[in-house]
């Protein structure tokens, strides 16, 4: 009878074990399937809660004190949601059937070498789909499923690690990279202690690595220091600092809807740092002025920002204040020398664009003027002096002081150092003609 019941224990052991139902659990607002033996999860859909903006797949999770390998994106997971930019970590081995279906904001892609299967209809109707990063051995696949999609095989330089331990091989060169010059207003960036300023938030787009046209030098760069910045100097809490490098289209209306939805959450009682370092383009035919994304050359500028739609949205959220930042010019010139497009033998000075609400906008050059680098300090020419007055001053300074200092110091840098001028402009809305020089950014 011990025998029988031995075998019988051996017999439904392995059918429990295969009856078991996989756990449906939430995480960090996130669906998730666990699999508790494995310990491995997949992202599911989230219907009560679509996944929107700038979203980032976690590559583990925890549990109830057990952590799981987020290894798949479930079937259907963004199915018809906002997300405007995707990040997949190098753990995840399936995206699902459906799991990208009608992402009208998804504009660009990278899938990591970790990816073994892609599920069929993945990214069916995602018609604004035009850059995708695949693995090698998923090209034929990725081309079959993205029919609209420009397939690069090489990783993007905004994917690639910020260290790297190489192992030497025999079998080819040695290469040494020049380490990356560490500027005076990178390091010793002054620490303020007290409260912070939970009602003050910053959305910082760095855009350096254009897919079609040259890129921005040290735009990357620019925008993480001015969030060290923002954060140890001005006080901002890290989770209200939005930073977004190397911005698509949709990327950059995923990141001004967000700061609307936080000013309406709000009631309006916040302020608002916005700051732009990377290339700015003028219409040719109207003189129009946009903000250029990444994965466009600028010949068609319906699929560029419109500086007129920036000022406009940023103005109707009724903040207390908006400080506008940008590093870049809009004549059609690059950081540097030389034109934005070959074709084009001339700067156009765009048209000038009022603020609107309570804003002050300050550029890096103005009218038909480039926005230079400042080359041994691996900065634009305008942040590295915008940074330096925050530094020496531990940000406790007026925007009269921060823009009159950075419009005589880069006047004067730029003859010397690029022997060309270039003159910062201040743009100021109606509203605040009066006290906008005694304002502050903390």
């Amino acid at each position: 009878m011990k025998k029988l019941s031995f075998l019988l224990l051996i017999v439904m052991l392995p059918l429990a074990v295969c009856a078991q139902k996989p756990l449906k659990v939430k995480v960090d607002g996130m669906k998730f399937e666990l699999n508790t033996l494995t310990k491995e999860a997949e992202l599911e859909r989230n219907m009560s809660n679509p996944y929107r903006g700038h979203f980032i797949v976690p590559g583990k999770i925890t549990y109830e004190g057990q952590e799981y390998v987020v290894t798949s994106i479930g079937k259907g997971a963004f199915y018809m949601s906002d997300v405007a930019y995707v990040e997949i970590p190098n753990t995840v081995k399936n995206i699902g059937p459906g799991a990208f279906f009608g992402c009208k904001l998804l504009s660009s892609i990278t899938i990591p070498e970790s990816v073994e299967t892609i599920g069929d209809n993945a990214f069916r109707y995602s018609k604004n789909l035009t850059l995708a990063y695949v693995p090698k051995h998923l090209e034929g696949r990725a081309r079959e499923l993205m029919k609209y999609a420009r397939i690069i095989t090489d990783k993007p330089a905004n994917q690639t690690p910020m260290m790297v331990q190489a192992t030497p091989q025999t079998t080819a060169p040695q290469v040494t990279v020049a380490p990356r010059i560490v500027s005076d207003v990178d390091k010793d960036i002054p620490l303020i202690t007290g409260s912070e300023d939970e009602n003050t938030f910053a959305v910082i787009i760095g855009n350096e690595n254009y897919t079609m046209v040259r890129k921005v030098d040290y735009a990357k760069n620019d925008a993480r220091i001015f969030a060290e910045y923002c954060q140890k100097t001005l006080g901002l809490p890290e989770k209200n600092v939005r930073i977004y490098e190397d911005a698509t289209y949709a990327m950059m209306l995923s990141a001004v809807r967000d700061i609307q939805d936080i000013a309406k959450a709000y009631s309006g009682d916040i302020n608002v740092v916005f700051y732009y370092a990377g290339h700015g383009i003028p219409d040719e035919k109207d003189k129009d002025a946009y903000l250029l994304p990444i994965d466009v050359d600028g010949r068609q500028t319906h699929f560029c920002y419109p500086v007129s739609k920036l000022y406009n949205e940023l103005g109707a959220m009724n903040a207390k204040s908006v400080v506008v930042l940008m590093d870049a010019c809009f004549s059609g010139a690059v950081r540097g020398d030389g034109m934005l497009m070959a074709a084009r033998g001339v700067a156009i000075k765009a048209k000038p664009m009022e603020p609107h609400g309570k804003m002050v906008v300050m550029t890096a050059a103005s009218g038909d003027e480039t926005a230079f680098p400042y080359a041994e300090k691996e900065h634009g020419m305008f942040t590295y002096f915008l940074l330096k007055k925050l530094r020496d001053t531990k940000g406790n300074c007026t925007l009269g002081e921060l823009s009159s200092y950075i419009k005589t110091k880069v006047q004067q840098q730029s003859v010397v150092v690029n022997r060309k001028p270039q003159t910062p402009t201040i743009s100021v809305a109606t509203s605040l003609e009066g006290n906008w020089k005694e304002m502050k950014l903390k």
